[in-house]
């Protein structure tokens, strides 16, 4: 009987582990349903004559690399249209888009004001807070 040679087991190749990005921890807990499935309660457009026009149209998305360097804020900032065209009442704009479009809608509020609220009605705060309501109509 012949003794074949044992023929030698090839060994994977190892590859060095891959380092995440430093910015990675920001995006590691991101859950949420996808971009698709959001729905708008409302889109206005600027107009140069400093109207609106309603509907307005989203931007279209284009995600960034990571990771994004900022760069230091200069000095000329320019006015924002709605406290341009409104200041006394910049969220006057982003109402009248609302009625417009979604005139069901009888409340709009700011998620942080609705956490502060929840937890004050639920005993877990019991730290004043202030919410501002407007009766519109």
């Amino acid at each position: 009987m012949i003794d074949k040679p044992e023929t030698p087991k090839k060994v994977p190749e190892t590859k060095p582990p891959v380092k995440k990005p430093p910015h990675i921890w920001m995006m590691e807990d991101t859950i949420g349903p996808p971009i698709a499935t959001i729905e708008s309660l409302f889109l206005y457009d600027w107009q140069p004559s400093g109207s609106i026009s309603v509907p307005g149209f989203l931007p279209k998305w284009a995600p960034r690399k990571l990771p994004i360097i900022l760069q230091a804020d200069s000095s000329d900032q320019k006015p924002k249209p709605n406290t341009m065209y409104f200041p006394r009442n910049s969220l006057e704009p982003a109402f009248e888009a609302l009625s417009i479009m979604n005139p069901a809608i009888d409340i709009l509020a700011n998620s942080k004001s609705l956490v502060k609220l929840l937890h004050f009605s639920s005993s877990r705060e019991l730290q004043p807070f202030a919410m501002s309501l407007d009766m519109i109509n």
